[in-house]
């Protein structure tokens, strides 16, 4: 059990407002790079990650369309199951971060995982066929 609550405690601090993997390279757009170094508050700050969430979104979703048109019926429901999972682990690990207890710093660090695991997930589709 302590493995694994380290394993998730060393996931979370990988988080970052500027958005790099672990390789370097960026996630995000240099809007969002330029909205997080004007912020100046945490209400700032979470509006330059819902901008960016959009943005990210929307490029899963266009990726995720790419993709399941190009693949047998019996595939599109194995890509299906895979994003149902996806989705529901993301959800909770990132509502994870924020608790009564947490604060902004706690709403900001949701607000984060949401965003990053948004854009690892539509680079990771973007690399399919």
């Amino acid at each position: 059990m302590k493995k694994i609550f380290l394993s998730f405690l060393i996931a979370f601090a990988t988080y970052n407002l500027y958005g790099e993997n672990p390789n370097g390279k960026r996630l995000y757009t240099e809007n969002y790079y330029e909205c997080i170094k004007n912020s100046f508050s945490t209400a700032d700050t979470i509006e330059c990650m819902k901008k960016e969430f959009k943005i990210q979104d929307k490029r899963l979703n266009r990726e995720y369309k790419r993709i399941i048109k190009s693949l047998s019926p019996e595939r599109k429901k194995k890509l299906r199951d895979i994003q149902r999972a996806w989705i529901n682990y993301v959800n909770k690990k990132c509502s994870f971060f924020y608790h009564p207890q947490s604060g902004s710093g706690g709403l900001i660090d949701m607000q984060e995982c949401f965003l990053e695991e948004t854009a690892e997930r539509a680079n990771e589709l973007s690399k399919l066929y």
